[in-house]
């Protein structure tokens, strides 16, 4: 089984991209966000298609439908194929963490 990737964020603003590895993409990939106990946020799980070589400023961001504005824990999947996810994250208490998950 593929170890999991993490995104932490403890405070607003935009995480780091973390790349997905397209060639472990097969069945698709899973996003659980868990917010820790007694903590609070606000976030978007957002997706880029560009070149991993691309710097994440210079990639075009964009909010998943389904992962837009949220504020409760919350599992979904991606079936298609993105080169990257990050957290957009407007605010939070505590620690707010995204799991991409390779299905093997």
């Amino acid at each position: 089984m593929a170890k999991p990737q993490i995104i932490k964020a403890t405070s607003a603003g935009k995480t780091a991209g973390v790349a997905i590895d397209l060639t472990k993409f097969r069945a698709g990939i899973g996003l659980v966000v868990g917010i820790s106990e007694n903590g609070s946020a606000t976030y978007t799980v957002e997706a880029a298609g560009d070149r991993t070589d691309v710097a994440d400023g210079s990639k075009l961001w964009v909010a998943l439908p389904l992962l837009k504005s949220k504020t409760v824990a919350t599992l979904s999947n991606l079936s298609y194929p993105v080169t990257a996810v990050r957290l957009n994250v407007d605010s939070v208490t505590g620690t707010l963490q995204l799991a991409v998950v390779y299905a093997d």
